[in-house]
């Protein structure tokens, strides 16, 4: 009973320490990008680290038709720009869950 316990404890902790790591590589990665100014823009921060969160989790993607190339672009950024704000989202939502998880495995 106890190495059951045991075991989701650290299967918890697992998780979210993957979690961490995963954003923090994120963020690292893409630090030139939100310091360039030298201060941190903090919107594009989490549109950045929230993209690959976020991308599959749209259900409509908008498909530039009949558009110039400019205009095309500008419907895929604003895909991404969507796709990093929904990722956002849940990613904090991925993070209280584990969160939660961690506490509910410790509670019983």
């Amino acid at each position: 009973m106890k190495h059951e316990k045991l075991s989701r404890i650290l299967l918890s902790l697992v998780r979210f320490a993957g979690l961490n790591a995963a954003i923090l590589l994120l963020a690292a990665l893409f630090k030139p990008l939100y310091m360039a100014s030298g201060s941190c823009n903090y919107f594009l921060l989490c549109v950045l680290v929230g993209i690959p969160f976020g991308a599959f989790r749209m259900i409509v993607f908008l498909v530039p038709f009949r558009l110039g190339i400019g205009e095309s672009v500008g419907v895929l950024v604003l895909d991404l720009l969507i796709g990093g704000i929904i990722g956002f989202f849940a990613m904090c939502a991925i993070y209280i869950k584990s969160l939660f998880s961690i506490v509910k495995a410790v509670i019983e």
